[in-house]
């Protein structure tokens, strides 16, 4: 509603109203008086309703303006709504290998493996860099009453050498008798063996039987082979 507007409510418009109805009934009332211009006595009814509908239009524009103005509140801005970012989980820290260097056991790092061979045959084992071939040459007697083979062993350049029982009868020739056991054999083996810090390797040979009648032995080996493997630890 405008400031300018005469009438604050619906009082003012009543009194108003009744003011303006008392003015008229005054003058009707008192017409025969001011007609015959009889002074003040009839002429106050007419100066007073005006002097009360100035006094009401007064204090009701005075109340209006005293009145405060009644304002929506204001309502605070609203802080924009932060978009919450979704959580990245941490990334992980790659670990690093560990590798160890030890010696252990390959598949192939022992080798055990029995063969009848002919007398002046040969037995073959081993790769180009470790290759051992086993020549049965005849049969010969020992010190003692038994009989054993003279068996020559070709290498790569490394030397077989005969336990205690054994006759030694060239550069990696030998006369080995029959094992009587598969324990406590190592005086009648010829046997072969290298260390270094990077590999650890022997062989063993031995005779299980002879057949003098057929020409032919039962020969035995064992070879043990450990390298120092560069591993990644698990």
């Amino acid at each position: 509603m405008s400031d300018n507007n005469w009438f604050t409510n619906h009082g003012q418009r009543i009194a108003t109203a009744g003011t303006v109805g008392s003015l008229i009934v005054a003058l009707l009332a008192n017409w025969e008086k001011i007609s015959q211009h009889e002074g003040l006595v009839a002429w106050w009814p007419v100066v007073a309703v005006p002097v009360s509908i100035y006094a009401a239009f007064k204090i009701g524009r005075s109340s209006r303006e005293d009145k405060p103005a009644t304002t929506a509140p204001v309502e605070p801005p609203k802080e924009p709504l932060q978009k919450s970012e979704p959580e990245v989980p941490p990334t992980p820290k790659l670990a690093l290998p560990k590798y160890s260097d030890r010696f252990e056991l390959d598949h192939d790092s022992i080798f055990m493996a029995v063969k009848k061979v002919k007398l002046g045959d040969y037995w073959e084992i081993g790769n180009d860099l470790d290759r051992l071939k086993i020549t049965p040459l005849g049969i010969q007697p020992l010190r003692r009453a038994e009989q054993g083979v003279e068996i020559c062993f070709q290498t790569q350049g490394s030397m077989f050498y005969g336990g205690a029982e054994t006759k030694e009868t060239g550069t990696n020739s030998f006369v080995l008798g029959v094992t009587r056991s598969g324990f406590q054999a190592e005086p009648l083996c010829a046997y072969q063996y290298s260390f270094s810090e990077n590999h650890v390797h022997f062989k063993a040979v031995r005779v299980d039987h002879i057949n003098a009648q057929a020409n032919e032995v039962v020969l035995e080996i064992c070879t043990v082979a450990l390298r120092k493997l560069h591993r990644e630890l698990k």
